[in-house]
């Protein structure tokens, strides 16, 4: 039900996935969010990268979670498959792009770019890792 909700709006998509977030590591008791499965995570997660970099341009108010969605897909993008973690280095990247046009205008957190890039890194890493492990080749 919530990946349904989230392919009516990428807008919704962004901001209900950076609340999950932040509500999911706080909860000490069982929860309707324990339900939810990592692939549903992913998939949520992956919805919200979808055009952040849109939004960023008008709502300044998305930096705030972009740190926890950053977290948040450090910690599901494991089960991601190659395109999707091509597809979040790509939105990661127009992020930053967005972020630098930004921070020339008004200035912009420099915590927010530095896990930005962290983030690109380690998805950059795990495709490669998966592609290696997909081709055969034992890495040393």
């Amino acid at each position: 039900m919530i990946t349904l909700y989230c392919n009516t709006s990428i807008l919704h998509a962004f901001y209900l996935t950076g609340i999950l977030l932040r509500i999911a590591p706080e909860q000490l008791s069982a929860t309707s969010l324990d339900s939810i499965t990592e692939q549903q995570w992913w998939d949520l997660i992956s919805r919200a990268w979808l055009s952040p970099s849109d939004i960023l341009i008008d709502d300044v108010h998305c930096l705030e979670f972009l740190p926890v969605l950053v977290e948040g897909t450090k910690r599901h993008m494991q089960i991601a498959p190659e395109y999707g973690l091509e597809g979040l280095i790509r939105n990661v990247d127009d992020i930053l792009k967005a972020l630098e046009r930004r921070d020339s205008e008004q200035g912009v957190g420099e915590g927010v770019v530095i896990a930005l890039k962290e983030l690109r890194t380690i998805a950059s890493d795990t495709m490669l890792e998966k592609l290696v492990d997909n081709e055969g080749i034992i890495s040393p």
